[in-house]
Parts: C-alpha cells; sequence; structure tokens
C-alpha cells in the first residue's frame, strides 16, 4: 500500500492529484466545486417540502396510514382537540388514547379505493377543508384540518370519523369488549 504525502497548502490533495487539477481535462479546483455542490445541495433542500404543509397532504397521509395501519403517524396528524377526545375515550375504554383510535381503525375491514370509489377536493370557499365526493352515490363529507405548528392536522374528532366513515366499505360493528 502506498502512502501519499498530504500537501501543507490548503489543498488536501495528494501531489499526485495536483497535475490533475490544472490540467485541461479537469479545470475546476476544489474551491469552485465546492460552491457548485453546496448551490446543488441548497436548491435540493428548499424544493423538498413536508407533504403536512397543506390541508390535502394531511387528508391523503392520514388515508394512507390508515390503510397501512401505521397508527403513530395517523396519531400526529390529528390536532390536540381530537388527541383529547380519543384520551377521554381510552379512559373509558381502558386504554390509551392511541389505543382507542386504533381500535376505531381496526374495526375497518374493508376500505374504499381511492379515484375508483371516492374523490378527495379542495373546498372552493374554505381552503382549510377537504371534500371526499363518493364517486356512486355523490355523498359528500367534509374534513376539518388547521394549521398547528409546522404544518396540518384533522381538526376534531367529527372530522375524523368522518374521515373513516368516507373510507370504509365494510365495518366490524361489534360494541367494546
Amino acid at each position: 500500500m502506498k502512502h501519499y504525502k498530504v500537501l501543507e497548502s490548503s489543498k488536501k490533495f495528494p501531489r499526485r492529484w495536483e497535475s490533475r487539477l490544472k490540467s485541461k481535462r479537469f479545470p475546476f479546483t476544489r474551491e469552485v466545486l465546492q460552491k457548485y455542490l453546496l448551490i446543488i445541495a441548497l436548491i435540493l433542500f428548499m424544493s423538498c417540502k413536508k407533504i403536512n404543509e397543506s390541508p390535502m397532504g394531511c387528508v391523503v397521509t392520514v388515508l394512507e396510514c390508515v390503510e397501512r395501519l401505521n397508527p403513530d403517524i395517523v396519531w400526529n396528524n390529528l390536532s390536540e382537540e381530537t388527541q383529547k377526545y380519543f384520551n377521554s375515550l381510552g379512559e373509558k375504554q381502558r386504554r390509551s388514547g392511541k389505543g382507542a383510535m386504533e381500535y376505531e381503525i381496526k374495526k375497518i375491514q374493508r376500505l374504499r379505493a381511492v379515484n375508483k370509489d371516492f374523490r378527495l377536493e379542495e373546498s372552493k370557499t374554505n381552503p382549510e377543508i377537504i371534500i371526499i365526493k363518493h364517486t356512486n352515490s355523490e355523498t359528500i363529507f367534509e374534513i376539518e384540518t388547521v394549521k398547528e405548528g409546522k404544518g396540518y392536522k384533522i381538526r376534531n374528532a367529527d372530522s375524523f370519523q368522518k374521515l373513516l366513515s368516507a373510507i370504509t366499505l365494510e365495518k366490524d360493528v361489534k360494541d367494546g369488549y
């Protein structure tokens, strides 16, 4: 194994790279490459946007996580008011609030298909309301969202129940324990 001596100048390249940096095949210096990489990284970082920064993104995230049975992300997309509701419901059922919400989700046996059975639209009057329309029956469900912190969340328990009933095709109807 060959050991290369590091240059004492600001460039930390081995001596064999010194001639390549000055050649015509490789016209950029290290500083210029660093600037270009920094600019590219900034552009990529600024163009990335969290999906929860819009009401539609919040509802889509909740729909996707209900479908995948991922209660952690669903719980994080509920407002404080909705979480308090599920915490009080959980106390009655001797569960945690998250457990009560999970129980509501697990009651669903079959889900409707997006764009086949229902469509999502933004309200024309209030941008924080997402409308779910069933394609066959033209039933309309209005899901309210609210901006909390950095992103949007489902506003209240009524909106969450509407969301679940809008996407439910078949539900298990047993009560409690």
